[in-house]
């Protein structure tokens, strides 16, 4: 899989984890990653059979510690200049996601505050 490949199915990854783990799938959440999905697919972003494969992650089930190891592979694809930028326009993606519900959930904010760390740390020994 090439960087871009991985950085769609990170996003994935994170928008099924993000979106279950107040417990509460609500279907704002589901529509928000099926809508982000849908625009890279339009955009001939990504191919039928990764969007296939992407759909198959949204009905998985993600540990934080996954995630955060995910998160941190990906990470060292990225080119020294590359981090700050991809990484805040992740960190964009979670914050719309978990706010799409309307309600930011306890657990939601504190996987936040820990994918933030894990992202801050790599950051300061790219």
């Amino acid at each position: 899989m090439d960087k871009k490949e991985q950085l769609i199915q990170l996003l994935a990854e994170l928008g099924a984890f993000f979106s279950k783990c107040d417990a509460d799938y609500d279907i704002r959440e589901k529509d928000f990653v099926s809508r982000y999905l849908k625009v890279l697919q339009d955009n001939n972003a990504i191919a039928e059979a990764m969007c296939q494969s992407l759909q198959a992650i949204d009905e998985s089930e993600f540990s934080i510690e996954q995630i955060l190891s995910d998160t941190k592979s990906f990470m060292t694809l990225l080119d020294k200049e590359e981090v700050s930028d991809c990484m805040s326009a992740i960190d964009e993606f979670i914050v719309k996601l978990i706010h799409a519900d309307g309600i930011v959930h306890e657990r939601e904010e504190l996987y936040l505050k820990q994918w933030r760390e894990v992202v801050r740390l790599y950051s300061l020994n790219a």
